[in-house]
């Protein structure tokens, strides 16, 4: 059963859909996963969305602090053309990494009959989660 802190948000012959909560119990860190099914080129993707803040950040900043940021990540685009950005969301016990895992094996299941591989990208991505 997929509980602690994933949620199936809805499901489809070709794709599911799973809310992915950050261990930080903010709700902006919150990811959606999409296991989806691709018919035309017989693949199935995983996709991850989440809304980002350029100026996420853990100090205690003031609204003219976080405008300056956001001037400075404007000026960057502006100049450079692009800026760097690095996320994460934090996965915090073995509850949590076990319930990501059982989303993860649901979705391969749903959509197993479309793919036989899936199965191999699934344990890939599971291996990796298991040696954090």
């Amino acid at each position: 059963m997929i509980s602690n802190r994933v949620m199936k948000l809805s499901e489809f012959d070709d794709a599911v859909y799973f809310r992915l909560a950050c261990g930080c119990d903010a709700d902006f860190h919150d990811t959606t996963i999409e296991l989806e099914y691709d018919k035309e080129l017989n693949d199935i993707y995983l996709h991850f969305y989440r809304k980002v803040d350029v100026v996420d950040t853990w100090e205690n900043l003031n609204w003219f602090q976080r405008l300056k940021l956001r001037i400075k990540k404007a000026y960057n685009i502006l100049i450079h053309g692009y800026f760097e950005y690095e996320d994460d969301i934090i996965i915090e016990n073995k509850e949590h990494i076990k319930a990501f895992i059982e989303a993860l094996e649901y979705g391969r299941d749903k959509l197993k009959e479309k793919i036989v591989w899936l199965h191999y990208i699934t344990k890939r991505i599971l291996k990796v989660i298991k040696n954090f």
